[in-house]
């Protein structure tokens, strides 16, 4: 039995709700349709809030700061982006020292792609201590099978990923281990990393030269920001040796494109977060005992100005579900693909 810090409990709030919760949310590159849909959920269910928004600017490093001013402000609720700040102000479960973490107050994390791999939560049916949240990856099973769909008679796969994020390797090693299933081969092509552990974005070029070189047919991008921020090199590079590239994360569209994605919509899962906090400032519900789940429905992203460029089209099955996609506006504050028919 696991013994866990007392949980700072959204019931000392008054019931009439006297004034706004407070919700503290900790973003990766500043607001986006995750936070939009989380906000707008809120404000549909007409739940008052006052929120306090920090922005890590992709350096996790300054999470030490805002600890310190959530510490001090004691919000009714935590909002965090990504795995990487969920590391940062939740703190492992395996942690020497949870007083340098967050404990106390209920957390709704979103885009964790696998919160049990990344030591954050006990069990996704019941977390058991103060984070809950929604996983927006579809399984690495439904991945390969896109794929396999695209390019029925596909054997070489090249999973491109930044060995620095969590993420990323727990799903390259879930497809590696998955492949023999479906009768593919599956190949790990990290990132080179700096000497402070920094993807450096010259190897995406020298990784995709290799890449090409060894003969595989798909590029594989797991659920990572470091490929989402350089995906116009990314496709460039693929597109050069004419390979078709795989993005298994809705930000993977916001800046560029891969080939195809199978994806959750970000604001769809900030809407699923919204009822997360629902449930735990209105309800009065534990979030230890909040399921930690996955949406139930997947998008099908596919770009046809990459498929016309490496003259690889889809398949006709595709064309009946498929969401095809042009790239989004760089002025779209929101940051989403842009659908043009499907």
């Amino acid at each position: 039995m696991n013994t866990l810090p007392s949980l700072k409990s959204a019931s000392a709030v008054n019931q009439k709700i006297s004034k706004p919760f407070k919700i503290f949310m900790v973003l990766w590159s500043g607001e986006d349709q995750l936070t939009k849909g989380f906000k707008d959920y809120l404000k549909r269910e007409n739940i008052p809030t006052e929120y306090i928004i920090r922005n890590c600017a992709q350096d996790r490093n300054k999470c030490r700061e805002f600890l310190k001013e959530i510490k001090k402000e004691k919000p009714d609720l935590i909002f965090t982006w990504g795995t990487a700040i969920c590391e940062e102000i939740a703190g492992k479960i395996d942690a020497p020292n949870k007083s340098d973490y967050i404990w106390d107050i209920p957390i709704v994390s979103l885009i964790v792609t696998d919160p049990i791999a990344a030591k954050l939560i006990y069990s996704l049916e019941k977390p058991g201590r103060n984070v809950t949240g929604v996983n927006h990856v579809a399984p690495v099973t439904s991945h390969l099978e896109t794929m396999k769909t695209y390019k029925k008679d596909l054997k070489k796969i090249a999973a491109l990923y930044n060995p620095a994020e969590t993420n990323a390797v727990v799903m390259v090693k879930q497809i590696i281990e998955q492949s023999s299933k479906y009768r593919v081969e599956v190949k790990a092509y990290p990132i080179r990393l700096d000497e402070n552990k920094k993807p450096i974005v010259a190897s995406i070029s020298e990784n995709i030269e290799k890449i090409a070189q060894d003969g595989a047919e798909f590029i594989y991008m797991p659920a990572e920001t470091f490929l989402s921020l350089n995906m116009p090199t990314v496709s460039a590079e693929a597109v050069k040796y004419k390979i078709p590239t795989f993005g298994s994360t809705e930000s993977m569209f916001f800046n560029g494109h891969p080939l195809i994605g199978l994806v959750s919509r970000f604001y769809n899962v900030g809407l699923f977060g919204g009822l997360k906090a629902k449930q735990i400032l209105m309800e009065k519900k534990n979030p230890q005992e909040i399921a930690y789940e996955k949406l139930k429905t997947f998008s099908v992203l596919i770009a046809p100005d990459i498929f016309r460029s490496i003259k690889n089209y889809p398949p006709l099955e595709m064309f009946g579900y498929g969401e095809f996609i042009a790239e989004a506006d760089n002025e779209n504050d929101n940051k989403k693909p842009v659908k043009v028919r499907g």
